[in-house]
């Protein structure tokens, strides 16, 4: 992925959490697609269909696969998120599959593959805020010696 759309969505990412007060995890992408006045559907789609951004006169809506894991929607929001925030597909209507075939054809050189993995890359950073992350990290190993086998507190064996 460039550089430029990691830093952008690390930008985005990070006014995100600031405007919304989320300093500690977990982050809930409900919550902020809500707060967006973006309206949050369940439906039933066959399984290899995750999700749905859909805009138009009546507002936004992301609709997510309702028969997936809680885990798996969760993902899905923050991914269609991804598409609403970094204004993704204009025409209105982004159909997100969970499996996409990594090859070249009519389809690849589109953009719409670069777009699934900007909108991949930002719901992983929504939901694993590197800063959060690390944060969380440095109180989880105080007092833990990464480095020494010998110590009792060692993550080692």
């Amino acid at each position: 992925m460039p550089t430029n759309s990691v830093k952008k969505i690390s930008n985005v990412i990070d006014k995100l959490l600031i405007n919304h007060g989320i300093d500690t995890p977990p982050v809930d992408p409900t919550t902020i697609a809500k707060y967006l006045g973006i309206d949050i559907l369940a439906k039933m789609f066959s399984d290899e269909i995750s999700g749905a951004l859909v805009t138009n006169s009546e507002g936004t809506k992301i609709v997510y696969n309702k028969s997936h894991s809680k885990n798996r929607q969760r993902f899905t929001i923050a991914h269609e998120l991804g598409h609403y925030l970094l204004k993704h597909g204009r025409d209105g209507l982004f159909i997100d599959k969970k499996v996409h075939f990594q090859y070249r054809n009519a389809n690849s050189a589109t953009g719409k593959e670069r777009e699934e993995v900007e909108a991949n890359a930002f719901a992983a950073a929504l939901l694993m805020p590197e800063k959060l992350l690390r944060e969380e990290f440095i109180k989880f190993a105080d007092g833990i010696d990464l480095f020494d086998d010998e110590s009792p507190n060692s993550l080692g064996e």
